[in-house]
């Protein structure tokens, strides 16, 4: 498995949690990985039912003494993007207002040939957006792949639907449309595919079942960026797809990610909902929730001069 999930309801005011991880004896904690339960640690599995205890992995290692270095992935960036940022800063432009983000996404578009592409802070806000999109809500039932990032699920709950897990088929890395038959109710209103490790699902038949069912399809691309089946690039089947950039991804803006849809008539609300809500008539009138999903310019400025390298990436992958 790729990662262990566990669900259960943040208590109430707990604010962000405390950094208590690190991969250095005596040293300064992770900035970012904290405890689910700040009160007593040692109680963070209680409650939970034996078939997740019963196989629950041991409590993370740390070392002794020392620093414990795991070579993970390298980031992989042009001398071109390199020389973006530094344009960039010149001239102050930062955020996401500047330029950089519409250049990373007219490079987005022309790459995917889609008529709408956004760049977004994560990937997970891009998988928020794309929901929110698609009217997902309170009882909304979306299918999802058991083995996969939290953030998938993560998504679906707060944006109020309800994730339902699919487990892979038979000797693959991502469900197939059996497994997602199996678990589809009348409250299915939508299908999250991955393409876990750049392996593509099966994606035909998923886009067959989801237009037999009236489904949404959204494709997370994260590990998929320039993954084609049967010459056409992932991300270009579903109704949305979306990718993040983080640093290990094969294109990366340190931080960041992007949304890209094939109907045109998404742009207007993709663009709105990834930004506050705002309303091109009435600007600080906001008709919905959304989050604050934008890029910053200098990830973005990093990132567009690696989308011209994305096919020369995927050889080497």
């Amino acid at each position: 498995l790729k990662y262990f999930v566990v669900l259960r309801p943040l208590p109430s005011g707990c604010g962000f949690c405390a950094m208590t991880e690190t991969m250095q004896a005596g040293g300064t904690p992770h900035l970012y990985i904290g405890s689910s339960d700040m009160a007593d640690q040692k109680n963070v599995l209680e409650g939970l039912p034996a078939r997740i205890t019963d196989s629950c992995p041991m409590v993370e290692p740390k070392p002794t003494g020392g620093v414990w270095t795991y070579r993970v992935a390298e980031p992989f960036y042009t001398k071109q993007g390199m020389e973006n940022v530094q344009e960039a800063l010149a001239e102050g432009m930062i955020s996401s207002a500047a330029g950089w983000a519409g250049k990373l996404s007219e490079a987005l578009m022309k790459y995917y040939q889609v008529p709408v592409a956004f760049p977004t802070c994560n990937g997970m806000t891009a998988l928020m957006v794309a929901l929110c999109a698609a009217r997902i809500g309170p009882g909304d039932q979306v299918l999802v792949p058991s083995v996969t990032m939290v953030a998938v699920s993560n998504a679906v709950i707060f944006c109020g639907g309800v994730p339902v897990f699919c487990d892979n088929e038979k000797g693959g890395l991502n469900p197939g449309v059996a497994e997602y038959k199996a678990k589809a109710t009348p409250k299915t209103k939508c299908l999250i595919t991955c393409h876990t490790y750049g392996v593509g699902a099966d994606i035909v038949g998923i886009v067959e079942l989801c237009k037999a069912n009236g489904w949404i399809l959204v494709e997370d691309i994260c590990e998929a960026i320039g993954t084609k089946v049967n010459g056409q690039l992932v991300g270009t089947f579903g109704d949305m797809a979306c990718a993040s950039m983080y640093a290990n991804k094969l294109i990366t803006a340190g931080d960041g990610g992007f949304i890209i849809a094939r109907d045109a008539r998404l742009h207007d609300r993709l663009k709105s909902l990834l930004n506050h809500g705002f309303d091109p008539k009435y600007h600080f009138m906001h008709f919905e929730h959304a989050p604050n999903a934008k890029i910053n310019g200098l990830g973005a400025a990093l990132a567009v001069a690696s989308v011209a390298e994305i096919d020369n990436l995927t050889v080497h992958r």
